[in-house]
């Protein structure tokens, strides 16, 4: 607590300089722009100086870490040994094998370049308080009650959310539609006032051409009910062909175009999960054939059964996820459709959903006008 207190202020403040250079920086990117010229002089300089302005800010998140890594082990393992659960721990271990080794977020090119997106949707200033908030208090929500193999029997366990249909819409356009929101890192200024409305906001910038991912940022409010703070993410666009090598492997047993993975590494401490993630336009089936053309989100998340994790209404974990989404996915549909269709047909069509554990379903199954695919 003393450290999520007194850290953020001066994080804020040594962090503005570089985040006013991004927001300088997107004077001189013209609207809209999917893939920043990461080669280009200007863009190096950008890149440098902002490094540069960062460092005073870098110290004190290293430090920040670092006494979150003494306090994990520290309690963990004490707990660990006087309850004598080694076993339990071996287990867990294992089940997070898979989701170690992932690439760092300090990659200085992709950070800064996913800077460059969330502050034209959140702002200079709303960005330092959101990643003053992540710095400070997404390791140890992670390790210490998300995932904390010293404490909990982790397994991999399986959510998704399905959104309503979005068959008027032509799968081309649905796809062009969702690069708009999430992908470019500059668009048209009445979108930027309406994603900056949301509570969820990600954003997936295109990754260079010499690899296949790059690193994401998921700008959250009220995710935990008490701040603000960015999700830090690794994601790989699916239709994406990178030299010799094959398309990307797909999870999802229902999608019908796949978009996007999102990993969650375990050694990725700014994101609260550890998962993998898709975001395809599905199918529906077997489930709830009559999503056809719908936005699906399957994770496969690792958590156990604690309450803390399971309960809809619990801080963070597989609940709160389902819950969550639930109620931002209408939204998202509303603006797909807007882009594509316009507001009257936006506001017509739109559907909340009853959320509830299991399958959440459509308010009131309104009916969808057909066009092909």
């Amino acid at each position: 607590v003393p450290k999520t207190l007194a850290l953020p202020p001066p994080l804020m403040l040594l962090q503005l300089p570089a985040l006013l250079l991004a927001y300088c920086r997107l004077c001189f990117i013209k609207a809209p722009t999917h893939v920043v010229d990461r080669s280009a002089c200007g863009h190096r300089a950008y890149v440098a100086t902002a490094f540069v302005l960062a460092l005073p800010a870098l110290v004190l998140i290293v430090a920040s870490y670092l006494v979150d890594v003494v306090a994990y082990y520290f309690f963990s393992v004490a707990y660990c040994a006087a309850t004598c659960k080694w076993k339990q721990y071996r287990q867990s271990c294992k089940v997070l094998k898979p989701y170690t080794g992932g690439p760092g977020i300090f990659a200085i090119g992709d950070f800064f370049v996913g800077i460059l997106g969330v502050t034209w949707r959140q702002g200079p200033l709303e960005t330092t308080f959101m990643l003053a908030s992540t710095w400070c208090t997404q390791p140890w929500i992670k390790y210490f009650m998300n995932v904390n193999p010293w404490v909990y029997p982790l397994e991999e366990r399986f959510v998704t959310q399905i959104s309503t249909t979005m068959r008027d819409m032509p799968v081309s356009e649905i796809i062009s539609s969702i690069d708009d929101i999430i992908v470019a890192t500059k668009a048209g200024e009445d979108l930027r006032k309406r994603i900056d409305g949301w509570y969820f906001a990600p954003h997936y910038p295109r990754p260079p051409p010499w690899r296949r991912y790059a690193m994401g940022i998921q700008g959250g409010s009220h995710v935990f009910n008490w701040n603000l703070v960015l999700f830090f993410t690794h994601s790989l666009p699916l239709q994406c062909r990178h030299g010799d090598a094959g398309p990307p492997f797909v999870r999802s047993n229902s999608c019908m175009f796949p978009w996007m993975r999102v990993m969650l590494w375990y050694n990725n401490p700014y994101h609260f999960l550890t998962a993998w993630v898709e975001a395809n336009i599905g199918t529906g089936v077997p489930s709830q054939m009559d999503k056809p053309r719908s936005g699906e989100h399957p994770m496969w998340i690792v958590s156990s059964h604690a309450p803390s994790q399971c309960s809809r209404d619990a801080l963070a974990g597989v609940g709160m996820i389902d819950a969550f989404f639930d109620a931002w996915l209408p939204k998202f549909v509303h603006t797909i459709r807007f882009l594509r269709r316009g507001k009257d047909a936006a506001d017509e069509l739109y559907e909340g959903v009853v959320s509830k554990a299991g399958v959440s379903r459509p308010e009131s199954h309104k009916p969808v006008p057909y066009v092909a695919p």
